[in-house]
């Protein structure tokens, strides 16, 4: 049993709550479902809430997944209407938030803007979003 997760349209952002155990492919299914429904929904921030995500990829794992999320990200971006950039927050607990954070640097690196926090506090600031309504 992986992941379980659900998407909820906000006012201003798509809010993702993912629990259960660390999958590969079910967590790039959650970031992938989360890209298209804000480009579909023309909202510009998302934040997916894995603080019940439990697991401990890899550095492998976590490239693979960051590099996925950028395809993701740069194809929805072409798909959307105005091509606006949309901002990623990821909120868990380490180790499934890795220390050093690779897969931020990853995403960041081929453009993504993304933040990967510890704290809800955090990763709403850098939303810019003042609470999870």
């Amino acid at each position: 049993m992986g992941i379980q997760h659900e998407l909820t349209l906000r006012a201003t952002y798509v809010l993702v709550v993912a629990t259960g155990i660390f999958e590969d492919s079910e967590a790039k299914q959650v970031f992938r479902d989360a890209i298209e429904a804000a480009a579909k929904h023309n909202l510009f921030k998302i934040l997916i809430d894995c603080r019940g995500l439990r697991g401990a990829p890899g550095t492998v794992q976590r490239f693979d997944l960051s590099d996925s999320v950028s395809r993701f990200y740069h194809h929805s971006r072409v798909q959307a209407p105005n091509k606006a950039l949309i901002r990623l927050a990821v909120v868990g607990s380490e180790p499934l938030i890795d220390r050093e954070r690779f897969g931020e640097t990853v995403a960041r690196n081929r453009g993504v803007p993304l933040k990967v926090a510890t704290s809800l506090e955090e990763a709403l600031q850098w939303l810019e979003l003042d609470d999870v309504d």
